[in-house]
């Protein structure tokens, strides 16, 4: 061919690139162009250049520079930007009875029908650009539209389950009336309010912890996650495995950023069925820089995600789906490292569950668990909730939170769903009650994502709060209108909804109250306290926060065990000391509630990577 002749004299030393390009796009049937990229090693301007030149077409490197000064918006608007991303192209403007489009791809026939249809017109101009220069002008001319898109979206499509407002008006009216009722029985009744209100605390506090014990106790991690061998997983030719997107929404993360790419470079999929979507905000300077000193692949997409409000991870997802090209998609945190295989077993995994099942989590592992006493217990209790807690829910017909990351959904379910709520701050918790809500499924995978256990103090605070505001932001949604959240989750469902989600962070704002009583009760001078909360509430508040530090302690030995880390084991005795870490964090989350609800906590990552444990 002309391209590969052209190609062969530019580079002395391609011959054999050239070779393994043409045997790659008649195995994998793809275009030339792409394989030469792909598998040739090429760059895409050089690709598109040449591509150009034998076709006879204008080329453009930089559209941004040499094109969008002279562009029609309102061609392009008349088109929008999801026509332009389907058929590859996008309306430039009028030369007479012509019409000039930027294209991915020469005599792109889908793109000349779609114009003749929309602007009447036989013949279109074609200039050439690559993937890149195509998709930053696109992002560009449509920046106004996209930015709107990844945040109003969800709140068009479920308007009653957005976190936009933190309270509806019946919660607010709901919320005055029970503070008026308090103060005006502690005015008109004494202390007997007083001794209810702990008395009901306790209660709440041994019911939250005995639902979280009754639930790990009843299931079994081995009953329900997904088995895919090694061997089944490479069952699949290329042509056999889908087209999958891998969005990375990176904010501030420079350091962690060369560890992330390395993990991605090594996921065992075939290059021109993978759609990696890097998602970095438009004005993180540090970020941005970083990567360009890195040797990105040429075929990855690098996007700009619009400053602006809210700035949350789910946000940024939103704008990644905008691009994402998948049958099914994944997130990964710039921590990261899944399993080679990982992408190939969940496609195996799909295949073979039932259509209901919309997201597979894979399992997450943390490394780095012996830097500190923060690491210890922060690795213990996530080995706990991954090994007991969530196969309690699933036993018991529960609705199944996701993680934050390694959550591989079905893209078109995913949209149909309304994406990720870009006001609620632990976007992954809310999806996964929706889900249970539209009666979908959630699947467990034998698949493993690495991830450095959290052992930082404040960074551990920080990302803590994130959590436990998104928890508070879920409960409050799906309780606008519990009727509806109970006949959708059924009477069971709801319940574990309200004792896992909401009873969560209620926990560790009850925990404190519980001390001061206690501490206060058993003092020398404790007379006039005990006249006030009485000796049955100083006990059985002892004996709640005894009961439930015991069975905290209990818990997370589970997991040690389980996980095989037994010199761990000791440091599950400093559980109580952790819990007053989850209360300071959840009273910091109640006011950035109410003050600031939708402020994404950064968590700094510093890309060390895995160490030995």
């Amino acid at each position: 061919m002309a391209l590969t002749s052209r190609l062969a004299g530019i580079e002395p030393d391609a011959t054999a690139r050239i070779q393994q390009a043409e045997s790659a796009a008649q195995e994998f049937d793809i275009p030339l162009a792409d394989a030469l990229i792909l598998y040739g090693g090429f760059t895409p301007e050089l690709v598109a250049r040449e591509v150009a030149a034998e076709a006879g077409l204008r080329y453009t490197s930089d559209p941004l520079a040499s094109i969008i000064p002279g562009i029609d918006p309102e061609a392009a608007l008349q088109v929008g930007w999801r026509s332009a991303l389907r058929i590859g192209a996008l309306p430039l403007y009028r030369d007479g009875g012509t019409l000039v489009v930027l294209t991915l791809r020469a005599r792109n026939r889908p793109a000349a029908n779609h114009f003749a249809e929309v602007f009447g017109v036989d013949n279109t101009e074609e200039i050439l650009t690559t993937r890149a220069a195509f998709i930053q002008t696109v992002e560009r001319v449509f920046s106004d539209q996209l930015a709107r898109e990844a945040v109003d979206l969800h709140v068009r499509k479920r308007p009653d389950e957005s976190a936009r407002s933190v309270l509806s008006r019946g919660q607010i009216l709901t919320g005055i009336a029970l503070v008026g009722a308090l103060v005006f029985g502690t005015a008109t009744a004494g202390f007997v309010v007083v001794r209810a209100v702990l008395l009901f605390s306790s209660l709440v506090y041994v019911g939250v912890i005995g639902f979280r014990f009754f639930a790990s106790a009843s299931g079994n991690l081995e009953n329900i996650v997904v088995d895919v061998s090694p061997q089944e997983a490479q069952e699949r030719t290329h042509a056999e495995l889908p087209l999958y997107s891998v969005l990375l929404p990176l904010y501030r993360e420079p350091a962690a950023l060369p560890h992330l790419l390395s993990a991605i470079r090594n996921l065992d999929y075939p290059p021109h069925k993978l759609d990696v979507l890097i998602l970095l905000e438009q004005d993180d300077e540090q970020t941005h820089r970083a990567l360009a000193d890195l040797p990105v692949p040429a075929h990855w997409t690098v996007l700009h995600v619009p400053a602006g409000y809210p700035r949350t991870k789910a946000k940024a997802c939103n704008y990644g789906l905008h691009f994402a090209r998948g049958s099914y998609c994944v997130v990964y945190d710039a921590e990261d490292v899944p399993d080679p295989d990982q992408l190939k077993k969940t496609v195996a995994a799909f295949s073979r569950t039932s259509s209901v099942t919309m997201c597979f989590q894979s399992l997450l592992r943390y490394t780095r668990t012996n830097t500190n006493l923060l690491t210890r217990l922060f690795s213990m209790e996530y080995h706990y909730m991954f090994d007991f807690m969530t196969p309690g829910l699933y036993a018991m017909s529960l609705p199944v939170p996701v993680a934050g990351t390694s959550n591989h959904f079905n893209t078109e379910k995913l949209r149909a769903l309304g994406q990720w709520d870009p006001y609620n701050t632990t976007e992954h918790i809310d999806l996964g009650i929706r889900i249970a809500v539209e009666s979908q499924t959630v699947g467990v995978l034998r698949s493993t994502t690495s991830e450095d256990a959290n052992g930082r103090l404040w960074n551990w605070i920080r990302q803590r709060t994130r959590r436990l505001k998104g928890q508070f932001h879920t409960f409050l949604v799906y309780n606008r209108n519990p009727v509806k959240t109970m006949r959708n989750l059924g009477i069971r469902g709801w319940l574990g909804f309200m004792l896992f989600v909401g009873g969560t962070p209620l926990v560790y704002l009850i925990a404190p109250v519980l001390w001061m009583t206690v501490i206060l009760g058993l003092l020398p001078q404790a007379t006039g306290i005990l006249n006030l909360i009485t000796p049955l509430v100083l006990y059985l508040s002892l004996t709640s926060l005894m009961l439930g530090n015991v069975i905290s302690v209990y818990m997370l030995m589970l997991g040690s065990f389980h996980r095989r880390q037994y010199r761990l084991i000791p440091y599950t005795l400093l559980t109580p000391v952790y819990q007053i870490l989850h209360s300071v964090a959840a009273w910091r989350a109640l006011w950035q509630l109410l003050r600031r609800p939708h402020y994404w906590d950064k968590t700094d990552h510093d890309g060390a990577g895995e160490s030995a444990p």
